[in-house]
């Protein structure tokens, strides 16, 4: 369980690194 945690939590992450903008977790749900 904690793995999948992590996983979530690393996907808004690199989203974010890659993008340059502070997304939410209800955008990048948008986006993907």
């Amino acid at each position: 369980m904690g793995g999948s945690n992590l996983a979530q939590d690393a996907k808004p992450m690199i989203l974010l690194n890659v993008s340059g903008k502070p997304l939410t977790r209800e955008h990048i749900n948008t986006e993907m």
